[in-house]
């Protein structure tokens, strides 16, 4: 009976998260460059920085990224949720619990691109 106790209480907290909201996290870091550098980056989601940078950014829903520098044509990319690979292994370690914990965190997506390396054009 100990025993059992002891296995119970070691797998609740493997059954009760994700395997994706643990390994990949609700968030993706993304990162930004341009040529030239120094642009202003700014998200639908209200993240504004200049290149190079960093954006982290939810992976739950798609994001437009404008990057833009005066003197240049403005650039507009748009990253898209899709299924992270971890999800098809959460389905055997973590069961439908497991997924659906990743499935409301957001974590069991992936944005694509994972990063964002543009070159600016000079306005004629």
């Amino acid at each position: 009976m100990k025993m059992f106790k002891l296995i119970a209480v070691l797998l609740c907290p493997i059954l009760l998260v994700g395997c994706a909201s643990i390994t990949t996290g609700t968030h993706q870091k993304v990162p930004i460059n341009s040529n030239p550098t120094g642009a202003v980056v700014t998200t639908n989601t209200g993240y504004k920085a200049e290149t190079p940078c960093v954006a982290e950014l939810r992976r739950n829903t798609d994001h437009t990224v404008t990057i833009a520098k005066e003197g240049y044509d403005t650039a507009i990319v748009v990253l898209r949720k899709g299924m992270c690979g971890s999800t098809a292994g959460n389905l055997i370690l973590g069961g439908f619990i497991g997924l659906g914990v990743d499935a409301v965190t957001g974590a069991m997506f992936k944005l694509s691109p994972e990063q964002i390396d543009i070159v600016l054009h000079e306005v004629r």
